[in-house]
């Protein structure tokens, strides 16, 4: 956090999540809120996410963390270049179908 730039700093937040190891799996939805989940907790989302009428909508956008991460310019918003994936109904349907093999097969784990 010090090395934000002062006027990036109002932007930003400090989240402190108690015994998470690598991997773990950043969960951001519609509404800008993060959730930090394990492996186990990754497979619960799945197996709880329906299938939706809306073949366009992205039920949330997973980030795989192997590693510590910091962007090359404190303060800069470089979530993009994380390994990520767009769950839509497409994979939730293969999930359904494959179980974790597709997590697997997919990289996620």
């Amino acid at each position: 956090m010090n090395l934000i730039p002062d006027e990036l700093k109002e932007f930003q937040q400090l989240i402190h999540i108690e015994n998470m190891k690598y991997p773990f799996y950043i969960i951001e939805r519609q509404e800008s809120e993060f959730q930090f989940l394990c492996k186990d907790e990754v497979i619960t989302l799945f197996y709880h996410t329906d299938v939706s009428e809306d073949e366009d909508e992205v039920h949330f956008n997973m980030n795989t963390i192997d590693s510590d991460y910091r962007p090359k310019k404190p303060g800069t918003d470089d979530m993009g270049v994380l390994r990520h994936d767009h769950v839509t109904n497409e994979c939730i349907e293969m999930y359904q179908e494959e179980g974790t093999e597709f997590l697997n097969k997919r990289g996620i784990f």
